[in-house]
């Protein structure tokens, strides 16, 4: 299990028209609070979305990361000291963006997506392009199913051999039986 530290923060004025926010979430927790401290497995993914309005928007940025125990000890955050604001742990960022077009774009295929590391570098592939949808064949490569580490592979002269015994019983006679025949 990889430690997240994170701290969110939300500061709008009372009439709601500007304010700052830094929302931290990931597909695999439901619940959380508004600090505090994440245990999640190996190859989790989560996301960082940071914005500013003044009436409409100034700026927005969107990451989307992995935890790995291999990953350096990294951090994202709006001021350079403090736990305000702020999400550090040993991950690293598959995508990213800070513009006021990619960014939401970014966050609309996270939202809709299945959390992978998978779909995230589809996401990261696709961004910039100007491309407004993930391709579908790209889609559908995802839902096929991927061999696991433990499935037998055939391979060298196994494979072959029984390749060939099976081609000659499929083809009718055997060898042995057309120099007779």
């Amino acid at each position: 299990m990889i430690k997240i530290t994170y701290a969110q923060e939300c500061d709008r004025n009372s009439r709601r028209t500007s304010g700052s926010y830094f929302y931290v979430r990931t597909h695999s927790l439901k619940e959380f609070e508004f600090r505090g401290k994440w245990y999640l497995e190996e190859g989790a993914t989560f996301s960082v979305y940071r914005s500013e309005y003044h009436y409409y928007p100034l700026s927005i940025e969107f990451w989307i990361c992995s935890v790995s125990e291999d990953f350096e000890q990294n951090r994202i955050s709006i001021y350079p000291s403090g736990n305000v604001a702020s999400v550090s742990g040993k991950f690293r960022i598959i995508a990213e963006s800070n513009s006021k077009t990619y960014a939401p774009r970014l966050m609309e295929w996270w939202n809709k997506g299945d959390g992978s590391i998978e779909y995230a570098e589809l996401c990261a592939k696709y961004l910039k392009p100007r491309i407004k949808e993930i391709p579908q064949f790209e889609l559908e490569k995802l839902r096929l199913p991927q061999p696991a580490d433990t499935d037998a592979v055939l391979g060298g002269d196994a494979a072959f051999q029984k390749w060939l015994s099976t081609a000659a019983v499929l083809g009718g006679k055997r060898a042995s039986q057309q120099k007779s025949g």
